[in-house]
């Protein structure tokens, strides 16, 4: 039997969008659209560069100019004007209504690197709104969630500067989740990385926060709740299939980190 799982105790609520409208544009310099009208309507717009130019006129004069590769999120009614600058303007532009928080600034130039779904997701964009049947519309809505919470992370990524060895831990810890039924050691771990065991050490708990053993050792207990919980295996098993020296070093270190010995903990879970 093969079981895999990921939790998360920092549980973030996503945002309903509503998605109403969506343009690919290819501009060239005689596109200008003038907006005149002012009504009280909460749309807002996500503006997508991909290539070329493009200027934006606010309410209030606010003139912002974006380059390719760039999003800009505004208030829909706000928008007084917006132009091709020079010889081509490639972007899309999407307008919807949102309930929550949406956790990407209004009004702000935001310069985010292309991702290789992001295309296909636009298109399915486009497609699923002209379909005539409310699931597709949904699909539509939905997908332009995915892509605003896929931007967000990218201006994350690009906002913090990443370890030098992020990339290397990344991949240790993508190991470590996919042999914990074997005897994993900080020495074979070092190896992998290409570090000294002092070296390793001192770099995972620089990513991670904890030394790999405290890794390891949470894992392989995070893994035994979740197969006390969702499977019948017994706990003899389970020392085993998490490559504990027996049930009782298991019960042990079971009990002292969930307070509680895997024996009472499936009872109160089940």
């Amino acid at each position: 039997m093969d079981f895999q799982y990921s939790k998360t105790n920092k549980i973030i609520p996503t945002a309903s969008i509503a998605l109403q409208s969506v343009y690919h544009v290819q501009a060239d310099a005689t596109y200008d659209i003038h907006k005149q009208w002012r009504n009280n309507t909460k749309e807002l717009v996500a503006l997508r560069t991909l290539q070329g130019t493009g200027v934006v006129v606010m309410e209030n004069n606010k003139v912002m100019t974006l380059g390719a590769h760039t999003l800009l999120l505004v208030e829909h009614n706000k928008v007084r004007r917006y132009y091709c600058y020079k010889e081509q303007w490639d972007f899309w532009w999407f307008t919807f209504q949102i309930g929550g928080m949406l956790h990407l600034p209004l009004n702000t130039i935001l310069s985010i690197n292309p991702f290789h779904a992001e295309s296909v997701q636009f298109k399915q964009c486009l497609e699923c709104l002209r379909k005539d049947n409310i699931s597709a519309k949904v699909l539509a809505s939905a997908t332009l969630g995915a892509l605003f919470y896929q931007w967000m992370a990218k201006v994350d990524e690009q906002r913090d500067t990443p370890h030098a060895y992020q990339e290397t831990i990344e991949q240790i810890i993508q190991y470590i989740h996919n042999h914990l039924g074997d005897t994993i050691t900080v020495k074979k771990l070092a190896h992998m990385a290409g570090l000294s065991e002092r070296q390793f050490r001192q770099v995972f708990k620089e990513v991670t926060g904890k030394s790999p053993k405290k890794f390891y050792d949470e894992l392989r207990l995070n893994m035994s709740a979740e197969l006390l919980t969702n499977t019948s295996l017994s706990i003899g098993e389970i020392a085993i299939k998490l490559a504990y020296s027996s049930p009782f070093h298991f019960s042990k270190a079971f009990k002292q980190y969930f307070g509680l010995f895997p024996t009472n903990y499936r009872k109160r879970m089940s």
